[in-house]
């Protein structure tokens, strides 16, 4: 399920960096916010306006443009819960609570947090691990 932009935004000012991130530099910087939409999505996105695209998210901060440019079919909807996998971006049981714990605690699953709170967990795992949890769809992406 994708939020629709004007929710998004709402979702986007509850997860603000202070309220979701341990610290100010754990904030995912744009250029993964936008891999991270590739990968969940398979749709190339940008934080500028190019013709064909449209707005899909507002997250940290930053506005995410879909454009026409698909390179495959993605993870999963953000609400997803699949054979032990859950969320947008498929974290498994362990990469959750390793990077995730308090999300986990406080939400449930990963299929329960907001797409925000997600690549945020996913940008924990990818300083720890780089695209190594994603391997289809970050090469389908051309992240590896």
């Amino acid at each position: 399920m994708q939020l629709p932009v004007f929710l998004a935004a709402a979702v986007t000012a509850l997860f603000t960096p202070t309220a979701s991130a341990r610290t100010a530099s754990e904030v995912p910087p744009a250029s993964f916010v936008q891999d991270a939409l590739c990968v969940h999505s398979g749709y190339l996105y940008s934080t500028h306006w190019q013709p064909g695209s449209h707005l899909d998210y507002v997250l940290f901060g930053h506005r995410y443009w879909r454009t026409p440019t698909r390179y495959g079919w993605g993870e999963a909807a953000w609400d997803a819960h699949n054979a032990g996998y859950g969320g947008g971006m498929q974290m498994d049981a362990t990469f959750q609570q390793a990077y995730g714990p308090e999300f986990l605690q406080r939400y449930g699953p990963a299929g329960r947090w907001p797409a925000a709170v997600q690549i945020l967990v996913a940008y924990r795992g990818w300083l720890k691990q780089g695209w190594g949890a994603w391997p289809n769809t970050s090469r389908a992406c051309r992240l590896r």
